[in-house]
C-alpha cells in the first residue's frame, strides 16, 4: 500500500506542475506579479482573461509604481472555460483579493500561485479541469497596487479596509482600491470570497462591525454555514510553521471595524442594522455607485489573516511539492492559502459525479462534491423488463454521510464543533483522500443495484441533497433567515437572482449526469 500511495503521490506532484525539484515560493514585488499574470494570459488565453480596472470600469490608476509617473494598474484576472461561459449564465462565481493593506505580503503571491496552479493543471488534473469548466473565478492580487508597491499599509494615507459603506465608516470610497472593488462586486454575483491580510493567523467571518459587537448580536443569519466552512477551511489549508489556522467570527477572535470590506460584501444589500444602507457622498464618486439593489451584495467573504509577520521569512513560505496535500512536504504560507482558494472554488456549488458503474455486478460508485454534509443520496435505475420489454424505474436505498471535504468529520457526532487542532488532525489524509491522480473523484458512496433477475440495466442517475442544516439561523442578529446567495442557492428552491448577465437559481436536489447502458452492458454518457 505504501508503494502504491507513493507512486500515486508522485503522479499528483506532476499534475501540480512539479517534476523532480520542488519550486520554493518567494514573495513577489508588484512588477513581477504583473509580469507573471501577463505571461499566464499569453500561455492560457482560452482560460484566463486579464484586464485593468481602468479599461473595465474607467477607474484611472494612481501613479508611482516604478518611476514617479508609472501607473499603478489594478489587474483583474478572470479564470473559467471562456468557450462555454456565455451559454452558462448561472456558473457560480468566487472572488479572491490578495491584499487591501500594501504591507501585508502573502496574499498577492498566493493568489498568483493559485492562478498558476489551476491553469497549468487544467489538462492533467480532472478535478482542476472540472473547477475551471464549472466555476467563474475572479482574482485581484493587488487592489491597493500603490500601497503594495511602496510597502505601505494605506493608499495615500487611506486605510482601504475602513473605506466601505457599512456601519458608518469614517471614510467612504475615498480610496481607488475600494472603488475598484466596489465596481467589480457591482458587476458580478459572487457567492464566496476571500480577502487576504496579515498580522496574525486566522480564518474569520461576519460579524465584524461595531454595531454587532453586543454579545446578543454575535451571530449573523449565515452563521451556521460560515462556522462549518471556516472549520473545514482550517483543516484543508493545513499547517504553516507548525500551526493550523484558528477560526471564528471577526468580533470574537480579532476586532470590529467600521467600513470593513468583509461585512460590506455580505450585508450592504439588506438593512442589517435596522436603519438601511446609506450611500457614500463623495464629490468625485457618484452616490449611485454605492446605492445597491437588494440582490447585489450577499457574499460570504472570509477575512484570512495569513501570518503573524506581515512579510514572513522565505523559509516559511513553502514549496509546490505535493501542493494538494494538507500534510505535504511543501508546508508553508503560500501552499496553504492556495488550498484555501481551491477549497472555496470547490465548495461554491454542489455536484454529483458517477465514478464507476458495472452493469454485471450492479455496483454503482459515486462522489458528492461542492458540499460538506450529504443529507441524502440515492441511485435511480432504469431497466428493461426482459419478459414484457417495458422500461421500468427503481430508486435504491438512500444513504447519508460526509463528503471527502469533511472526511474524518469537522463536527463530532453530537454536533459540537471540534477544536481547530483536532479538526485539522482528523481530516482524512490517507491514500483515498489526496494521493490519487483523479482527486477527489474516488467514490465516497456506493450501492449495489437490486433489480429483477430477468432485467437489463439501461440507465442510472444519482441524486443528492446537501447541507440542509445551513438553512437554520437560530439566535441570529438580525432575526432573519440566511441572507447569502451561497446558502440560499443550495437550501431554497425558490431562490432566483439575475444581475448583469449572471444568474443564481436555488436548488435542493442535485443530480449527476445520467449514464446509459447498451444491451452488452457497456456504459457511456446519455445523449439526451
Amino acid at each position: 500500500l505504501a508503494t502504491a500511495a507513493g507512486a500515486a503521490s508522485a503522479a499528483l506532484a506532476l499534475a501540480a506542475g512539479g517534476t523532480t525539484a520542488a519550486k520554493e515560493f518567494t514573495i513577489l514585488p508588484y512588477a513581477d506579479i504583473v509580469s507573471e499574470l501577463k505571461a499566464l494570459a499569453r500561455e492560457h488565453g482560452d482560460l484566463i482573461s486579464l484586464d485593468t480596472a481602468e479599461n473595465l470600469y474607467g477607474q484611472k490608476p494612481l501613479k508611482g509604481c516604478g518611476r514617479r509617473k508609472t501607473p499603478c494598474h489594478v489587474y483583474i484576472a478572470h479564470i473559467t472555460n471562456h468557450a462555454t461561459a456565455a451559454e452558462d449564465p448561472a456558473r457560480p462565481q468566487v472572488f479572491f483579493s490578495g491584499e487591501l493593506h500594501g504591507n501585508e505580503r502573502v496574499g498577492p503571491t498566493a493568489t498568483l500561485e493559485f492562478a498558476r496552479f489551476i491553469l497549468t493543471s487544467y489538462h492533467t488534473n480532472p478535478w482542476v479541469k472540472n473547477l475551471v469548466d464549472t466555476r467563474s473565478i475572479t482574482i485581484v492580487p493587488t487592489a491597493n497596487a500603490l500601497g503594495y508597491h511602496l510597502f505601505t499599509r494605506e493608499e495615500l494615507g487611506i486605510d482601504v479596509n475602513r473605506d466601505f459603506p457599512i456601519d458608518d465608516p469614517v471614510s467612504c470610497m475615498q480610496s481607488r482600491a475600494a472603488r475598484v472593488l466596489n465596481e467589480i462586486f457591482r458587476a458580478n454575483l459572487f457567492q464566496l470570497a476571500i480577502t487576504f491580510h496579515a498580522g496574525t493567523e486566522m480564518v474569520t467571518f461576519t460579524w465584524g462591525t461595531i454595531t454587532a459587537l453586543n454579545p446578543s448580536r454575535r451571530k449573523s443569519p449565515d452563521d451556521a454555514s460560515q462556522l462549518m466552512l471556516s472549520s473545514a477551511m482550517s483543516a484543508f489549508a493545513g499547517k504553516a510553521e507548525g500551526r493550523f489556522y484558528p477560526f471564528g467570527r471577526m468580533n470574537d477572535i480579532i476586532y470590529p471595524v467600521r467600513g470593513g470590506m468583509e461585512d460590506w460584501a455580505y450585508a450592504s444589500s439588506w438593512p442589517f442594522s435596522g436603519h438601511g444602507h446609506e450611500p457614500c457622498k463623495q464629490s468625485s464618486y457618484a452616490p449611485e455607485r454605492t446605492t445597491y439593489e437588494s440582490h447585489e451584495l450577499r457574499v460570504l467573504n472570509f477575512l484570512v489573516e495569513t501570518s503573524h509577520a506581515k512579510t514572513p521569512r522565505q523559509s516559511t513560505l513553502g514549496t509546490d511539492e505535493d501542493l494538494l496535500n494538507p500534510a505535504g512536504a511543501g508546508e508553508g504560507h503560500i501552499p496553504r492559502n492556495v488550498r484555501l482558494m481551491l477549497f472555496l472554488t470547490e465548495l461554491v456549488q454542489p455536484y454529483v459525479k458517477i465514478v464507476d458503474a458495472d452493469a454485471t455486478s450492479g455496483l454503482i460508485t459515486w462522489e458528492v462534491g461542492g458540499a460538506l454534509n450529504v443529507d441524502k443520496t440515492y441511485v435511480v435505475a432504469e431497466y428493461e423488463d426482459l419478459r414484457t420489454r417495458k422500461i421500468k424505474s427503481k430508486s435504491m436505498r438512500a444513504r447519508k454521510g460526509a463528503t471527502r471535504w469533511n472526511g474524518g468529520g469537522v463536527f463530532s457526532r453530537n454536533g459540537k464543533l471540534r477544536t481547530e487542532s483536532e479538526a485539522g488532525q482528523r481530516v482524512q489524509l490517507e491514500e483515498d483522500f489526496v494521493h490519487r491522480g483523479h482527486f477527489p473523484f474516488i467514490g465516497a458512496f456506493n450501492t449495489k443495484l437490486q433489480l429483477p433477475r430477468k432485467s437489463s440495466l439501461r440507465r442510472v442517475q444519482v441524486f443528492a441533497t446537501v447541507d440542509s442544516d445551513w438553512a437554520t439561523s437560530d439566535g441570529a442578529w438580525p432575526a432573519l433567515p440566511p441572507q447569502s446567495h451561497f446558502v440560499n442557492a443550495r437550501t431554497n428552491p425558490d431562490y432566483t437572482v439575475s444581475h448583469n448577465g449572471h444568474e443564481i437559481h436555488g436548488n435542493v436536489l442535485w443530480a449527476s449526469d445520467p449514464l446509459c447502458f447498451s444491451e452488452d452492458g457497456d456504459s457511456e454518457p446519455c445523449s439526451e
